[in-house]
């Protein structure tokens, strides 16, 4: 799959209304457009089927060529099968903690083609819809690609890293309700 017309777009903006001579209107915000060069994008949506959920991006597995992989992080007893991903996650299937990350089947672009390896994450975006009830922590390895509390009523984060990726990059996904979501989506590159 060729990723065309990449363009990251971040943009805050409000107006203030003043009783002022000058004006009546003030605008303040702030606008940041990235065009950078990218060959892999990919997305996935995880929900939450108890409050104790946990998944693991892995964002090189040594295992899998360097290709991004997820896994259960649930680490006692069993899975319970109850998870719903949009991608295939380590533990899930076979009901094995994260004990074995050979299991894990490589993320798949839109075309449903295995990625490439990631050399240089780009873009990040996280995005929690305004029907959650509870809190979905994100915590990565490397602060660039962030370490967020993604709220209850909605939420949302746009990362703009620019960083190598490193087979010791991970981002964990928390759950604390069950029935929660979250979409990440992902612009990297591999060279």
């Amino acid at each position: 799959m060729a990723l065309t017309s990449v363009n990251i777009r971040q943009e805050i903006s409000a107006k203030l209304t003043a009783s002022s001579y000058l004006s009546s209107n003030i605008p303040i915000g702030g606008l940041n457009t990235v065009t950078d060069s990218c060959d892999i994008g990919f997305e996935f949506v995880l929900k939450s089927g108890h409050a104790d959920n946990q998944v693991i991006l892995k964002w090189q597995n040594s295992t899998h060529s360097n290709k991004p992989t997820l896994h259960s992080g649930e680490t006692s007893g069993t899975i319970t099968g109850d998870l719903y991903s949009t991608q295939r996650i380590a533990g899930e299937s076979d009901g094995l903690a994260n004990v074995d990350t050979t299991n894990a089947e490589i993320i798949q672009d839109g075309s449903l083609t295995d990625i490439a390896a990631i050399a240089e994450i780009k873009a990040v975006y996280y995005e929690a819809p305004s029907s959650n009830g509870g809190i979905i922590t994100i915590t990565s390895s490397d602060n660039a690609l962030g370490d967020l509390l993604l709220k209850s009523a909605g939420a949302s984060a746009l990362l703009v890293p620019r960083i190598s990726a490193t087979t010791s990059l991970t981002t964990q996904f928390d759950f604390s309700q069950a029935d929660d979501i979250v979409k990440v989506v992902v612009l990297a590159n591999s060279t």
